[in-house]
């Protein structure tokens, strides 16, 4: 139902940015962390825009399918903004507590690396 440069765009930039985090927690080397900094900033530019970009194709669609006014482009690009700052609060919290709990200082990046990826295989479904 997404357009499919959408859906290659977020898959292989979720991938790669769990992959340097894998990396980076396995490694522990500075120059992972730096590789990691721009990936993140693209996956930053991803995250912002693809699931909106995709949201909207796929609302104005089913208008079109089914004759329907677009009113209801409003509530699905405002529950799309919704879900990433509540993503952020339902789990950085317990990933602290996980850091503590495992003595582990690389935990959140595999936590970060898990999410990433099932974030990809979730949008493939799209």
């Amino acid at each position: 139902m997404c357009h499919e440069g959408h859906k290659v765009e977020f898959v292989l930039v979720q991938l790669v940015t769990g992959g340097c985090m894998v990396l980076l927690a396995v490694t522990a080397r500075l120059e992972l962390f730096f590789l990691l900094c721009v990936v993140a900033g693209l996956h930053r530019a991803c995250l912002y825009v693809v699931p909106y970009a995709a949201t909207n194709e796929i609302i104005h669609k089913e208008a079109e399918d089914k004759k329907s006014g677009r009113q209801r482009v409003g509530t699905a690009i405002s529950i799309v903004t919704a879900m990433i700052p509540l993503a952020f609060c339902v789990l950085y919290p317990w990933t602290g507590a996980l850091t503590e709990w495992t003595g582990v200082v690389s935990t959140p990046l595999w936590v970060a690396a898990t999410f990433s990826s099932l974030a990809a295989v979730s949008f493939l479904f799209v």
